[in-house]
């Protein structure tokens, strides 16, 4: 009786939020797909680090830093005439100079 009771309620109240069922459902689904999609995504990621894993080499260069003062140039013409054609900023804001030899 009790078991009936509860399931007539569960119907009638699913009926009368069926927007609310169907919204539920929808999110239920994407979240899942979201999680398979992550899923298959790391699988992957983990094949091709286990192919390509062996057969790369990374070579990193450091330099000796040449001058730490900033430049008396303004930055614009400072990057359109540079002292060596091998020197270069590392970034927009450093204003120290990084050479791969020691010629300066």
């Amino acid at each position: 009786m009790r078991m009936r009771f509860i399931l007539s309620e569960t119907g009638t109240n699913l009926r009368r939020n069926l927007s609310m069922l169907l919204s539920l459902m929808l999110v239920t689904f994407i979240s899942f797909l979201f999680i398979g999609a992550s899923v298959l995504t790391q699988a992957q990621i983990t094949k091709a680090k286990g192919d390509w894993y062996d057969k790369v080499e990374v070579v990193v260069w450091l330099c000796r830093m040449v001058r730490a003062s900033p430049p008396t140039a303004h930055p614009v013409s400072r990057r359109l005439r540079p002292k060596s054609r091998h020197c270069r900023r590392p970034s927009a804001t450093s204003s120290t100079m990084w050479c791969p030899t020691s010629t300066m």
